[in-house]
């Protein structure tokens, strides 16, 4: 009798393995759809902190208003389940504590790394495009643009270091670098001339004698890498700050470090 139970027993489990297998190996699962990739995205995004801060009126309103907003970052029928569990890892961990840096304010708003690669397009390898989500990121596809060029071709990437080749089509250098047209060079300096094919290095900004932002097809010869404003300096909009964070209240913009959620933050709106 004692083997029959016991048989009985785990006949559940071993049925609810046995799908969980099956779901795996046929696709199927909530990040299949962007439907389900963004009520999993809302999920992540209306912790208790955040539906607290945000003065949401309930976790289910934050959940059905950031899922809505998901809907509106990803175009119909671009979807890539490819990048899904990367973006949605680094969005639970960008809302974890309620507050944003201007690299995970980017992610969660604008899709920027790693969600970018949740977006994907028609494009094949050596297509024309102007955003990686021109390409086929189920094909592991980036668009490669060379020398500032506000267009590139879809390749897969190589990324090569300082002093290495860099002409051809798919080869990128590494952060810290550029490719003048030859070869990956350091990036400019603080003081040093720069342009949209020479940009400054990471942290810096390129910008002209009034220290405004210098347009991507600016000379080399007005146009310097400077550092962005401290936290609490005077600012008129995000490029101004080292942070890459300015609030604009009625008395002005100011530099700070991190954006605070609020009811009053402009980036609670749709998280409750």
């Amino acid at each position: 009798m004692f083997p029959t139970r016991l048989a009985l027993a785990l006949t559940p489990l071993l049925v609810a393995l046995g799908c969980s297998g099956e779901e795996k190996r046929s696709g199927e699962g909530p990040l299949t759809t962007k439907d389900g990739f963004c009520a999993e995205w809302a999920d992540r995004a209306c912790g208790s902190r955040v539906v607290e801060r945000c003065a949401a009126s309930s976790a289910d309103a934050c959940r059905a208003a950031q899922a809505a907003f998901c809907e509106t970052l990803v175009p119909a029928g671009r979807y890539s389940r490819d990048g899904a569990a990367d973006c949605l890892k680094a969005v639970e961990d960008a809302y974890d504590d309620a507050e944003l840096t201007a690299e995970e304010r980017d992610t969660v708003r604008l899709l920027a790394a790693p969600c970018d690669a949740v977006v994907s397009g028609p494009g094949s390898a050596g297509d024309p495009c102007t955003a990686d989500g021109d390409c086929s990121r189920d094909e592991d596809l980036t668009c490669v643009r060379k020398g500032g060029a506000a267009s590139g071709t879809c390749q897969v990437v190589q990324v090569k270091g300082g002093g290495f080749d860099c002409t051809p089509a798919d080869v990128v250098c590494e952060e810290g670098f550029f490719c003048d047209g030859a070869n990956c060079l350091a990036a400019r300096g603080a003081g040093a001339a720069c342009s949209g094919a020479s940009p400054c290095a990471p942290g810096l900004r390129c910008v002209d004698a009034a220290g405004e932002p210098a347009p991507s097809d600016a000379g080399a010869a007005t146009t310097t890498c400077q550092a962005g404003a401290s936290t609490g300096a005077s600012c008129d909009g995000d490029a101004d700050c080292g942070s890459g964070i300015c609030t604009v209240g009625a008395a002005g913009g100011v530099c700070v470090g991190t954006i605070l959620l609020s009811a009053a933050e402009p980036t609670c709106v749709d998280l409750r």
